[in-house]
């Protein structure tokens, strides 16, 4: 439970210090690190149908394509 209300804090969180530092935190999650737990997961997503529209403290418009980077980018870090 305590690493959910530390997740939901760093979710809020985000978009604030995005606007105090102006720039873009990659990702807001806590990790439990369960190292030997490994999934391997294939699939296809057309990446026109990756538009995400969403509200947080701002309104998001982001592209497919734009999805796509960070979710490669979000790879690479982790």
């Amino acid at each position: 439970m305590g690493a959910n209300f530390v997740n939901s804090i760093c979710e809020k969180m985000g978009p604030i210090f995005e606007k105090l530092l102006n720039a873009r935190a990659g990702l807001k999650i806590l990790t439990n690190y369960c190292i030997e737990r490994k999934t391997l997961v294939k699939f296809e997503i057309p990446v026109e149908k990756m538009d995400y529209k969403g509200i947080c403290f701002l309104i998001l418009d982001i592209s497919g394509k734009e999805v796509a980077y960070r979710i490669l980018e979000a790879y690479r870090f982790a």
